[in-house]
């Protein structure tokens, strides 16, 4: 009778770490998606990737691959701002340096309130732990006594995503 017992709870433990395993080989996403952050002035999404998209199509990555696909909408929630500039970085578990990614933009002129920038298809490091979005930009320009025009004052934003 113990014998049996024994037996029953080897296998229910083998059962549970099997499926224990499964759940976590089956989840390589980085960060739980959609999430977003805001501040007074910038909203950012960090969400999936559509992929029924045309331009989207051909950017699924494959099995095995060491990134995963994420998009990435920025909104300007406050006031209008200029010459608006988006940076994007990642960790690496090796280095304390942060590398950038290919993501950058900038928006010249006036970035107007409830304006946004979408990246639909962004790959990030499977090892990262962190992923920062950078905004900087400028105030309303300001005319000098000699009549030349300067850019305003210069603002920045940094919204961190930490992995799951």
């Amino acid at each position: 009778m113990l014998k049996i017992v024994k037996a029953t709870l080897f296998v229910l433990l083998l059962i549970t770490f099997g499926s224990l395993t499964s759940v976590n080989a089956e989840s390589n996403e980085i960060f739980d998606v959609p999430v977003s952050q805001k501040s007074d002035q910038w909203k950012v999404e960090l969400g999936e990737v559509n992929y029924n998209s045309k331009e989207i199509k051909e950017a699924r990555p494959k099995k095995g691959e060491n990134f995963e696909m994420y998009s990435l909408k920025i909104t300007n929630i406050g006031n209008d701002v200029h010459n608006a500039e988006f940076e994007t970085y990642r960790d690496d578990p090796n280095s304390p340096t942060k590398f950038g990614l290919s993501l950058q933009d900038e928006v010249k002129g006036i970035f107007k309130q409830g304006r946004d920038v979408k990246f639909a298809n962004m790959p990030i490091y499977v090892k990262a732990n962190e992923f920062e979005v950078v905004i900087s930009w400028h105030g309303d320009p300001v005319t000098l006594k000699d009549g030349t025009v300067d850019e305003g004052r210069e603002f920045k934003e940094t919204f961190t995503f930490k992995r799951k």
